[in-house]
């Protein structure tokens, strides 16, 4: 019998699928001109797992006493070995990518509060003048905004180069995914706004004769 199929992950998931050829078991000689003393059977069955193992091992039994029988296990095992590093390095990945978000966004936030203490003056004058509330939050949120949306281009240049060196570790996700490089600088610029509103609540709340009166 001869088919073609479709390229295929032989060994590892994050693999890239390449052309495989089948061919029967009694012709794939090896080392010392024998045969592959190793067979894997793939069954489908609807019943318990445990029960189809015990009724697969007694009609090979009955076919043949002396074959062995090991290493009985599920598809789902089997696969979920396949996938258990890349899940792993998905896993480290993510957790160091929130305490990197963790840490952006604290110091974005001493960034906008040390500018909002050493314009407290100036702000104190504009809300003197007559400035709303609404025009001090959307100075500071503007001042913040800007600085995240610097270092989000930034982040996101350096991914083109970075995901290069991460291509081995991506299943089922590609370099250039477009769907990450649209929603990752979106809740990153989502969280640097959260980060920035607690500063430029602070300057539109400013009382501006305490500030008038500041050295």
């Amino acid at each position: 019998m001869v088919g073609i199929v479709r390229p295929i992950r032989h060994n590892d998931v994050t693999e890239r699928a390449r052309t495989e050829m089948y061919v029967p078991h009694a012709q794939w000689p090896v080392a010392g001109g024998g045969v592959r003393r190793a067979m894997t059977f793939v069954v489908r069955g609807g019943r318990d797992t445990e029960t189809m193992a015990s009724a697969l091992r007694g009609v090979i039994r009955a076919m043949d006493p002396s074959l062995p029988i090991s290493d009985v296990q599920t598809l789902q095992a089997v696969a979920g070995r396949a996938r258990a590093r890349p899940r792993l390095s998905a896993m480290m990945v993510g957790v160091f990518a929130v305490i990197a978000l963790a840490v952006a966004t604290t110091g974005l936030y001493g960034v906008i509060a040390l500018l909002v203490s050493r314009r407290r003056q100036e702000i104190g004058v504009r809300i003197a003048l007559g400035a709303q509330t609404g025009t001090i939050l959307a100075m500071v949120l503007r001042k913040g905004i800007w600085l995240a949306t610097i270092g989000t281009v930034i982040g996101v240049a350096g991914s083109f180069w970075v995901t290069r060196l991460l291509q081995g570790m991506l299943y089922g996700v590609t370099t250039l995914d477009p769907v990450t490089y649209v929603v990752v600088p979106l809740i990153l610029l989502g969280v640097a706004t959260l980060a920035c509103l607690v500063p430029a609540r602070s300057a539109a709340a400013l009382d501006p004769l305490v500030a008038l009166r500041e050295e």
